[in-house]
């Protein structure tokens, strides 16, 4: 590999746009919400967590 292609090729690694990481984010159901609703939510958390998403989960605060 040529000085000018080594160069290039660290330019390359600085300036380009590196991919971003999927974000997943879910909001928790209510404490007291359906069997149905959890069961949902522990899905999606499982299929991002699966994906390698980065999960974002949002707690009803008290």
């Amino acid at each position: 590999m040529s000085t000018l292609e080594r160069r290039l090729a660290r330019l390359e690694d600085v300036l380009l746009p590196k991919p971003r990481q999927p974000v997943c984010m879910l909001s928790e159901p209510a404490s007291d919400a359906p069997a149905e609703k959890w069961a949902e939510y522990r899905r999606q958390v499982d299929e991002a967590e699966a994906r390698g998403d980065l999960l974002i989960l949002l707690v009803p605060m008290k």
